[in-house]
């Protein structure tokens, strides 16, 4: 669901910090 990937995006984001400022949100995700 699209509320399962903000979680998903947003722990990414704070495990991997600047790295993820470099990539695009994630519409694409495959489901």
């Amino acid at each position: 669901t699209k509320e399962e990937v903000k979680d998903l995006v947003a722990m990414l984001r704070t495990l991997e910090g600047e790295g993820w400022q470099h990539v695009k949100a994630p519409t694409e995700f495959p489901q």
